[in-house]
C-alpha cells in the first residue's frame, strides 16, 4: 500500500512538471525568451513564476529579460570552488576505489548543476536517480529556495547539497521528503503561467527589484575571506557528500 502510494506521488509531480515545462514553452513564445542557441530560457521563467506571486510583477520582470551579470570575482571564486570540489571528490573517489561517478557543469532542463555524484555498478550508470548526490556550490551570501526547487524538479529524489563557502555552511535536503512541497511549487507556478497566458494584459503597481547587481566595496576582504573559507571548508564538505554516498551505494 505505501508503495502504490508512493508510486502515486510521484506520477503526479511527474504529471505537474510536465504540465510547467509547455506553460514555459508558451511563456517563452509569448515573451521571446530564448537564449542565444535559440532554447527557451525555462530556469528564468520558472524562476520568475515561483518567486513572485503578483501576475504583474511576473509580467515586468518577463517582460526585461534580462537576468542580472554577476562581478568577475564571484565568477572566478565560484569556478574555483567548483574546480576544487571535483578534483578532490574524483581523487577520494579514485584511492578509496569507490562505484561513484562525478558530474560537473551538468546542464539540465532548467539550469545548469554545479556538481552530480552517481552511484555506479560495473561501471555503468544506474538507472534509477534515487542515490544521486546534486551539489550546489555558493561563494556569496545569496541563497535561493527556488533555484533548490528548480534542481528538485529534473531530480526529486536526489540528495540536494548547498554549500556556502565563505558562511562554512553545508546544507544537506532529501528531495524526497520535500516531494509534497515540490509539487505545491509547481501548481503554483503553472496557475501563475496559466494566468499570464490567458490574460490580455496583466499590471500592478508593484517595482519589482528584478535587476539587482552585487556591488563588491571591499574586493581585497573578499577574496581573502573566499581563499581562507575555501581550504578550511573543502574537506568538510567533501566528508559530508562521501558520508552521504556511502550510505547510498550501501542500500543499493
Amino acid at each position: 500500500m505505501k508503495e502504490k502510494f508512493q508510486n502515486n506521488m510521484d506520477a503526479l509531480l511527474r504529471q505537474l512538471l510536465d504540465c510547467l515545462d509547455k506553460v514555459c514553452e508558451k511563456i517563452a513564445e509569448k515573451f521571446d525568451l530564448y537564449d542565444m542557441r535559440g532554447r527557451a530560457r525555462k530556469a528564468f521563467i520558472v524562476d520568475t513564476l515561483m518567486r513572485y506571486h503578483c501576475c504583474g510583477c511576473i509580467a515586468k520582470v518577463l517582460m526585461e529579460r534580462k537576468s542580472g551579470g554577476a562581478d568577475a570575482l564571484y565568477i572566478e571564486n565560484h569556478a574555483l570552488a567548483v574546480n576544487l570540489l571535483i578534483g578532490m571528490l574524483k581523487y577520494q573517489i579514485s584511492v578509496n576505489d569507490l562505484p561513484l561517478d562525478v558530474f560537473g557543469e551538468l546542464n539540465g532542463n532548467l539550469g545548469i548543476i554545479d556538481l552530480v555524484i552517481t552511484p555506479t555498478r560495473s561501471g555503468l550508470i544506474l538507472e534509477a536517480k534515487d542515490h544521486e548526490v546534486i551539489v550546489e556550490v555558493k561563494t556569496g551570501k545569496t541563497f535561493s529556495y527556488f533555484q533548490l526547487f528548480r534542481y528538485l524538479f529534473g531530480r526529486p529524489n536526489a540528495t540536494m547539497i548547498f554549500w556556502r563557502v565563505t558562511e562554512g555552511q553545508v546544507i544537506v535536503l532529501e528531495g524526497k521528503k520535500l516531494q509534497k512541497l515540490l509539487m505545491l511549487c509547481a501548481a503554483a507556478a503553472i496557475h501563475r503561467g496559466l494566468s499570464i497566458l490567458n490574460a490580455a494584459n496583466v499590471t500592478c503597481n508593484h517595482s519589482p527589484n528584478c535587476n539587482k547587481k552585487t556591488t563588491i566595496d571591499d574586493p581585497q576582504e573578499l577574496v581573502v575571506d573566499f581563499l581562507e573559507s575555501l581550504q578550511e571548508g573543502i574537506p568538510k564538505v567533501v566528508g559530508v557528500i562521501l558520508s552521504i554516498l556511502n550510505q547510498e551505494v550501501g542500500s543499493i
